[in-house]
């Protein structure tokens, strides 16, 4: 039993944006591409001298947060359950506030550490193919193995990827995320075989995922791995069941759900690694802490808040050899960075009981 008290709830929206040549090419650049400039909000638990941070998705309504604060605000610690479209958020400060009251470290709270470095590739965007092979050349030097990029149908990709070879060799590998913009089978099946050459960590949803048919047919005609991005074992559980893809990104920000997805994947045997919408420390640093108890994630996770200006934690996440270290701190293993939340917010409010 946990016999704090929840005194006050700080509610921060912050917009920090990516650092400069993150994203994408001039050429390609949409406002659409802004996704920094989507608001995220970050809360902190303050109770009895502890306190516990967390982070909403992007484009969540403050008011949600605000709301939930004050549904929380003066109750006990283990009363408290988080609900609404920012539960995840309200989770992982819980998460952290238990954890630094039990000094353990917030993978502990959720299992046994199956790995103390969780792999991670770098990440951009759309970008034309000489580009794209300075992007890779950058990303290797920061230690990364390979590289996710975002794309649709109709953009370069397979000029892209003899760009990342002629820079990089065969050994950094791409991961090709059309985020279902190749929109068909028939134009996927055209592009796919053309990539085999190449070294394709994995195609990601190239047209609607829900279309498992198609995709079992897809995988029939490639060697190249296909993977869907799905967030409920329910998904998992038809995907697996449909063999519809080869690996599977499990993108919940909610540990809670991560706790019922992976678990799935396991029994179907599909590898797997832990999405992002790229967040910032927060978030990400929780991710970090799931994949250490999921032993089939050993695909490179979405763990990429370093293409942003600042990722709002101290110490930030710790990069070895294309690896994210897992901490053994109490909670996440992290605090909040107030001088860069006072830099990048543009609002604030303390919610009490």
């Amino acid at each position: 039993m946990i016999n704090m008290l929840l005194r006050s709830v700080d509610i921060w929206q912050v917009v920090v944006p990516f650092k400069a040549d993150a994203c994408c090419s001039p050429e390609f650049h949409e406002p659409r591409w802004d996704l920094d400039q989507i608001p995220k909000t970050v809360v902190r638990l303050n109770a009895d001298g502890l306190n516990g941070i967390g982070e909403t998705d992007r484009g969540q309504p403050v008011e949600a947060a605000l709301g939930e604060a004050k549904r929380m605000a003066g109750r006990r610690i283990d009363e408290i359950v988080p609900g609404g479209p920012v539960a995840h958020a309200f989770e992982v400060a819980l998460f952290d506030l238990i954890g630094k009251e039990r000094d353990l470290p917030m993978w502990r709270l959720m299992g046994d550490k199956v790995r103390d470095r969780v792999k991670v590739h770098g990440w951009t965007a759309h970008r034309t193919p000489e580009d794209m092979g300075r992007k890779c050349r950058e990303m290797r030097q920061m230690g990364f193995g390979g590289i996710k990029i975002k794309t649709q149908w109709g953009e370069p990709d397979i000029e892209r990827l003899q760009a990342m070879r002629d820079a990089c060799g065969p050994n950094f590998s791409m991961t090709i995320d059309p985020n279902s913009r190749y929109n068909t089978l028939a134009n996927t099946l055209q592009l796919v075989k053309k990539m085999e050459p190449y070294n394709v960590l994995t195609l990601e949803d190239p047209f609607n995922k829900r279309d498992h048919a198609a995709y079992r047919l897809l995988r029939s005609k490639t060697d190249v791995p296909i993977t869907l991005h799905l967030s409920s074992p329910d998904l998992i559980h038809l995907a697996a069941k449909d063999e519809a893809c080869d690996y599977l990104n499990i993108g919940p920000s909610s540990p809670k759900d991560w706790l019922r997805c992976f678990p799935v994947a396991e029994a179907a045997g599909i590898p797997y690694w832990h999405g992002s919408e790229i967040a910032l420390g927060i978030a990400d640093m929780s991710f970090v802490h799931c994949c250490a108890i999921a032993p089939g994630c050993t695909l490179p996770s979405d763990i990429v808040h370093f293409v942003r200006e600042d990722d709002l934690i101290e110490p930030g996440i710790r990069y070895e050899g294309g690896h994210a270290i897992v901490p053994d701190g109490p909670g996440l293993g992290v605090e909040l960075d107030l001088a860069g939340i006072e830099r990048y917010a543009i609002f604030h409010q303390e919610v009490t009981q």
